[in-house]
């Protein structure tokens, strides 16, 4: 009976991202889907500027793809600052796949799961005619997911009154192709999403709409073919629980909900980042099975807000109500609140201030103290002899008012070596410890092994960044965060990794 370190249920984006992260770590993964094949419709469409971020770490970034910006409602525009990116969710899986096969797993397909069980520390999936064992099992296969129905994980919701059409098209649009365009209309609304190719559009308004017609009347511009169509109904549903033992969820097997910027495709990806980084540390025994609690307690809070606003977003495109007409109009004429909008569909300030890591690190004066310091790059000699050399003399704040469980943004640092880098291109699945000495690491080698980058900054203090991008910890004394990463981690030694498929 073929045993795997973890089973991922479901190649979607989620389940491939998840895969790429825990292989990549050096866990043993092996990836189930029930299709015959890869999707070949272009499915969901784009990834805002977060999981661009996810997927660009793990080297899966989709070619060719769109840069968006923002958004144009009615002519005005919404700017989400970093671009996203339109590609189509065959695209990106695609890329994935690639990604995944580099790293020494192929997706196995036609393999639909019909029963699990649990037994001690071993989970035994029935997938076809194969029995698999697998030290943990991750469903990622959809609204509809078999595992989350085998270990009974309610997934209570409501199928919303509004249904969707999507159309993609071929069309002469005159138009900005790094900005999705919207109108709002009296008989609904219409959305332009560019796609790769010259003329390529994706249309997206309610069923039964005329949407080429609705195009022509909105700019007059004609289609001169549809490539490909759907209709669906709009539902909404967030799962009681992201985890039963050995047995965890993520993406749509976990919350489902309008289809509106990307957002479901995005919280997917994100699940899989946060996950992949806790359960690898689980696996290789960097942690305790303890760590995964933190998933669900900072990712389900997640999804219930992405739920809330895309159900609020969906009222206000497709009811004809005073209300829904009031929200429409204060879009149109405040760019504070196109401005928020934008921020929130980006997904960058995505924050887990508030779950049990963020929350364990207890940091709220220090980073008062920090921000009241206002230290800046352009406060240290910057001259041939300083150890920041190449990076020029440009004022570059550093974490600022950044709290423990917030998103950290990029910025220039140095290499233990003295070579100039940047923070974002140095996780790509690896913790980093930013100190303003060089050969710190050894402060966590005993949780992190060599899973740590040794990152030099001209700050005054110490700062560990998660892979995922989020703040650990940060602050003067390593005692601090030695117990911090006991308190996150546990009093453990690391494994060799175990690399059985």
């Amino acid at each position: 009976m073929p045993y795997t370190s973890a089973l991922v249920v479901g190649a979607g984006p989620t389940g491939l991202t998840l895969a790429c992260a825990l292989r990549a770590a050096g866990v043993g993964v092996r990836v189930l889907d029930a299709a015959p094949g890869p999707a070949t419709t272009t499915g969901a469409l784009g990834l805002p500027p977060r999981a661009v971020e996810a997927l660009d770490r793990l080297g899966a970034l989709p070619a060719p793809a769109v840069p968006v910006a923002g958004v144009s409602v009615a002519g005005r525009e919404l700017r989400f600052g970093p671009d996203g990116v339109l590609a189509s969710q065959a695209q990106i899986e695609t890329a994935l796949r690639e990604r995944l096969d580099r790293l020494g797993v192929a997706v196995e397909w036609g393999l639909a799961v019909s029963g699990i069980r649990t037994e001690g520390e071993v989970v035994e999936v029935r997938a076809g005619a194969e029995l698999i064992r697998a030290g943990w099992v991750i469903g990622c296969d959809g609204a509809h997911s078999a595992v989350r129905a085998a270990v009974g994980i309610d997934f209570p919701g409501q199928p919303l009154h509004e249904r969707l059409q999507v159309a993609d098209v071929r069309a002469e649009l005159k138009r900005p192709r790094d900005t999705v365009a919207v109108w709002f209309r009296a008989d609904g609304f219409l959305a332009a999403f560019p796609l790769p190719g010259p003329d390529r559009w994706r249309l997206m308004g309610p069923d039964g709409a005329d949407l080429p017609g609705w195009l022509r009347e909105e700019t007059g511009a004609e289609v001169g073919e549809v490539t490909w169509a759907s209709a669906f109904p709009v539902q909404r549903r967030l799962a009681t629980a992201y985890r039963r033992g050995r047995v965890l969820l993520a993406g749509d097997a976990a919350h489902v909900h309008a289809p509106l910027g990307a957002q479901g495709l995005a919280t997917g990806i994100g699940d899989a980042e946060n996950l992949g980084w806790k359960l690898g540390a689980v696996i290789l025994g960097r942690a305790g099975a303890e760590l995964l609690d933190s998933y669900e307690a900072e990712r389900r809070p997640v999804a219930a807000q992405v739920l809330r606003v895309t159900s609020e977003a969906t009222n206000v495109l497709f009811s004809q109500g005073w209300a829904a007409r009031l929200a429409r109009g204060l879009v149109l004429r405040s760019r504070w609140m196109r401005r928020r909008i934008a921020a929130r569909a980006s997904q960058l300030r995505v924050s887990y201030r508030r779950g049990p890591l963020g929350a364990a690190a207890g940091q709220g004066e220090q980073v008062a103290e920090a921000a009241e310091q206002g230290v800046r790059l352009a406060q240290v000699a910057m001259g041939p002899g300083s150890w920041l050399g190449g990076v020029g003399t440009a004022p570059v704040t550093g974490l600022g008012r950044v709290r423990a469980g917030d998103r950290v943004p990029d910025f220039p640092c140095h290499r233990a070596s003295g070579v100039p880098t940047r923070l974002h291109a140095e996780l790509g699945g690896h913790w980093a410890l930013l100190s303003p000495f060089a050969d710190q690491s050894h402060l966590v080698r005993p949780w992190l092994g060599e899973s740590v980058v040794d990152l030099r900054w001209p700050h005054n203090e110490l700062a560990l960044i998660r892979p995922d991008g989020h703040l650990a910890w940060r602050g003067h004394h390593s005692t601090d965060l030695q117990r911090w990463l006991t308190g996150a981690l546990g009093p453990v030694s690391p494994a060799t990794p175990i690399l059985t498929r």
